[in-house]
C-alpha cells in the first residue's frame, strides 16, 4: 500500500509534463463533439450534463421521452483506466434497475450484454463502443460512438 503523499508526488510529476492535461482535454472535447452530434442526429434526445468523474470514468447521460417515461437513460461512458468507450442503459434507481434486468432476462439481447446486479454496478445493459479510441481522428471517433448509441436507443424503444 502506498501512502497518499507518494501518490500525489507521482501525480504532480506527471502533470508537470503537460501531457496529462492534453490527454484529459482531448477526452473531454470528444464528449462535447459527441453531445453535439447526438443532438443533431435526433433533436428529441435530451442530453444531460457531462460528468467528468475522478479519472475513473466520465460519462454523458442521454434519454428520450420514452426512456424517461420508464425512468431509464443511456450513458456514454469513457473508462479512463481501460481507455475505452462504452454505452450503458441505466435507471434512476436500484428498484427500476432490478425490474428492468428481470424483464430483459427473457429476451435475446444479441450483441448487448445484460449486467448482473451488484454493489457499484450502475448498468442494466452494457456494450463496448470503441476499444481503442484514436483522439487524433475526432470525426471518426464521433461517428463510431454516435451511430451505435442511436441504434441502441432505437432497439430499446422497440422493446419498451
Amino acid at each position: 500500500m502506498t501512502n497518499i503523499q507518494s501518490s500525489v508526488n507521482y501525480y504532480t510529476t506527471h502533470m508537470q509534463s503537460g501531457m496529462m492535461q492534453e490527454a484529459y482535454q482531448a477526452i473531454m472535447k470528444s464528449f462535447v463533439s459527441i453531445k453535439q452530434a447526438m443532438i443533431k442526429k435526433d433533436p428529441f434526445i435530451k442530453v444531460g450534463a457531462l460528468y467528468q468523474g475522478y479519472l475513473d470514468m466520465s460519462y454523458l447521460p442521454l434519454t428520450s421521452p420514452n426512456l424517461a417515461a420508464h425512468q431509464l437513460k443511456i450513458a456514454i461512458v469513457y473508462l479512463h483506466k481501460e481507455a475505452r468507450f462504452e454505452a450503458w442503459l441505466s435507471a434512476t434507481n436500484r428498484l427500476v434497475q432490478a425490474k428492468m434486468i428481470h424483464r430483459l432476462k427473457a429476451l435475446d439481447l444479441g450483441k448487448y450484454t445484460l449486467s448482473k446486479p451488484a454493489p457499484g454496478v450502475d448498468s442494466i445493459v452494457a456494450f463496448t463502443l470503441v476499444k481503442s479510441p484514436n483522439f487524433d481522428q475526432m470525426s471518426e471517433l464521433q461517428s463510431s460512438i454516435v451511430a451505435p448509441v442511436h441504434e441502441f436507443m432505437q432497439w430499446l424503444e422497440d422493446i419498451l
